[in-house]
């Protein structure tokens, strides 16, 4: 449950606070949400990128599934983070099916700037990990984890 206040003082400040909002993770991952919308994977990838020591801060202590099993993750951490950044209307948002690494979970976000439209095409985790990585579509390259064959 989100506390939120009367309508009459909504609109005054964000809801952003604690760890993200110390360590900029909602700047730096406004700075990976561009060139249209794009699957969950594909912002934390780019986040991986922009923000190497922050990211490594939130694996060390929120874990990652790439590692092992894990209740509440860093992927956790921040899709919530980019569920604030939609709900403050700074980038788009829609349900997308999960592919490769992350399709365990059934559908993830998509993002994209806040003018993007909304029949835009969306660049999936799989497609950017084959064709722009080189790597398997159920690699998690950030963290060196190689999918067994499938």
């Amino acid at each position: 449950m989100e506390w939120r206040p009367k309508e009459q003082h909504q609109g005054t400040g964000t809801y952003r606070n604690g760890i993200g909002q110390e360590l900029g993770v909602y700047d730096d991952l406004l700075d990976c949400v561009h060139d249209g919308f794009a699957e969950y994977g594909v912002i934390e990838y780019r986040f991986s990128k922009k923000a190497p020591r922050t990211y490594q801060f939130l694996v060390d202590r929120y874990s990652h599934t790439a590692l092992g099993p894990a209740g509440y993750s860093t992927s956790a951490f921040l899709g919530g983070a980019l569920g604030q950044l939609w709900r403050e209307e700074l980038v788009a948002g829609f349900w997308a099916p999960a592919t490769g690494y992350w399709s365990y979970n059934g559908r993830v976000g998509a993002y994209g700037p806040a003018d993007t439209p909304e029949s835009d095409v969306c660049l999936s985790w799989e497609e950017f990990a084959v064709s722009t990585l080189g790597a398997g579509a159920y690699d998690w390259p950030p963290l060196g984890h190689r999918a067994e064959e499938r």
